[in-house]
């Protein structure tokens, strides 16, 4: 008996880890995606990130609570998509951490 539910345990976790790989592995095929939005104008940018996310967020979008307009980024006439990272530091308490 404890077999059989070893055996069923292991299964469904190697199920979830194998559904995990690729939900990430759909999140960095929106990434390599992302980072192919640039332009020289901002709203070209923000566009092309909307097109690309609008079916699917990538998890570093969802974590940071950010929509496209939030991570274009220009800087000397070229604009980009730049990814934030969530941090959870102790100065920040109340929305678990702050965007950089």
């Amino acid at each position: 008996m404890t077999n059989i539910r070893f055996a069923a345990f292991t299964g469904s976790t190697v199920f979830a880890l194998g559904m995990l790989a690729l939900s990430q592995g759909a999140g960095a095929s929106i990434t390599s995606k992302l980072n192919k939005c640039v332009a020289d104008n901002a709203g070209a940018v923000v566009s092309c990130c909307e097109t690309v996310t609008a079916d699917r967020r990538p998890v570093w979008m969802v974590q940071a609570n950010a929509n496209c307009g939030d991570i274009v980024v220009c800087k000397e006439r070229r604009c980009y998509v730049r990814q934030l990272v969530t941090v959870n530091d102790k100065k920040t308490h109340d929305n678990g951490g702050r965007k950089r």
